[in-house]
């Protein structure tokens, strides 16, 4: 069976395309550990350091993801007779940095970090907001992030909606238009749900969602069912969060 040979070009792109990911997903990881350490172990009066630190490296992975140098190497292995050389994997990874590229390469630096700061400071807003039981303060927050989110809709671009832009970064071609007669259908019947429960006259015991629970047990049932689901405790931790008692893996 005849092996084929790569250029000389692509094997030299898909090196240093391949080095430019290895420092995107590094940055990433400490990015993930220092997400970790202000939501479970950093003093409140810390946190604003960690808000503006974790922006000014995410906008740096920003940068890099849409850099001229990612861009030549994408346009380089995109290439038809190119991608042939490449394996399965490599050649999602090559498809996922493009589309990130061509819809955010319009995207100002500075507007970007001033989302991912704003986005970290919401998260103690919120913690504040939920220990106080007073959500008024979460919604200037709230409709800062509301704003950024359509600016960066506008610059993306849309045929029909706004947020089919923003849908397209999770569920890739899926549409206000088709997303609306699920939900559609998916009120529908929770409706009727309802109001068989209503008609039935029996009360629905809802106490045991009103109860405080153990954190000492939350955190003997997480120690008993990670090993189960495959998460490594000599690989990563186990702590407490506003939110949720959450792991954080070490990569």
């Amino acid at each position: 069976m005849e092996q084929k040979v790569i250029d000389p070009v692509v094997l030299r792109a898909l090196g240093q395309f391949k080095a430019l990911d290895e420092k995107i997903t590094h940055f990433s990881s400490i990015i993930g550990l220092a997400d970790w350490d202000q939501k479970v172990m950093a003093p409140k009066k810390g946190r604003s350091m960690f808000a503006k630190a974790t922006g000014t490296l995410r906008t740096e992975i920003f940068k890099l993801s849409v850099s001229e140098e990612m861009g030549e190497l994408l346009a380089e292995l995109t290439l038809p007779d190119n991608l042939a050389f490449l394996d399965e994997v490599t050649r999602a990874k090559v498809r996922e940095y493009k589309e990130y590229y061509q819809k955010s390469k319009s995207i100002p630096a500075d507007l970007f970090q001033e989302y991912s700061i704003l986005t970290a400071q919401a998260n103690d807003a919120w913690e504040e907001a939920r220990e106080n039981n007073d959500f008024a303060r979460f919604l200037p927050y709230l409709e800062k992030i509301v704003d950024y989110k359509r600016k960066f809709a506008d610059i993306y671009g849309y045929e029909d909606h706004p947020y089919d832009a923003l849908l397209d970064e999770f569920e890739p071609g899926l549409t206000v238009k088709k997303l609306d007669p699920l939900f559609a259908k998916l009120r529908d019947t929770s409706v009727k749900l309802l109001e068989r429960i209503q008609q039935n006259g029996k009360r629905t015991q809802a106490e045991i969602f009103e109860q405080s629970f153990s954190i000492e047990k939350q955190k003997e049932f997480n120690r008993y069912i990670l090993p189960i689901i495959g998460f490594d405790l000599e690989a990563g931790r186990l702590d407490e969060t506003a939110l949720l008692i959450d792991s954080n893996i070490k990569r």
